[in-house]
């Protein structure tokens, strides 16, 4: 499956950029500094973004190469 960048659904990426945001949200409630949960949130919802809601979160991986190419 992932090697044909095929991410059938277990936990959508929707879902997870969803936690994710929830937590940040706690995050700054709390007046906390968690830069790599930021950083991950932004790359969820940039995935969400783009149209990958309905993958696997796994489907991060399509938003983290681009960056590193």
């Amino acid at each position: 499956m992932f090697t044909n960048r095929e991410y059938p659904a277990a936990f959508m990426l929707k879902h997870m950029t969803k936690d994710l945001k929830l937590s940040n949200e706690e995050i700054e409630n709390r007046k906390l500094s968690l830069p790599l949960i930021e950083d991950t949130t932004r790359s969820y919802s940039e995935a969400l973004e783009e149209g990958y809601g309905e993958q696997d979160m796994s489907a991060i991986f399509e938003i983290l190469s681009k960056k590193n190419d």
